[in-house]
């Protein structure tokens, strides 16, 4: 999915009359700048992705933020390419605690 999305994010880059806009955020500054987004912003949708419908049985992989049409960002958690935390060593609860008060 991460590899998707940066797919997507490059050919944002090439194509600057794309409608579609996705920002995979990896690391600290992107995370605090998505931050004052989100809090700048009237509205926002969010999503949890998750490696299971059973909500007893999952695992947050991601988690999707649509601050308004056609701007988006991702948070990967969990991915198969993923070699080190992005974050610290805990991504999830580094990201969940960042974002708790918003």
């Amino acid at each position: 999915f991460v590899k998707q999305l940066q797919k997507i994010e490059q050919n944002n880059i090439k194509n600057e009359k794309s409608k579609f806009s996705y920002r995979i955020i990896k690391d600290d500054l992107a995370l605090e700048k998505l931050i004052q987004v989100i809090l700048n912003s009237k509205i926002i949708s969010f999503n949890f992705l998750t490696d299971n419908l059973s909500p007893m049985d999952t695992n947050i992989i991601g988690i999707s933020f649509c601050i308004e049409a056609n701007k988006n960002y991702y948070l990967p958690i969990r991915y198969k390419e993923k070699i080190k935390n992005n974050f610290s060593d805990n991504d999830l609860i580094f990201i969940l605690n960042k974002l708790k008060n918003i």
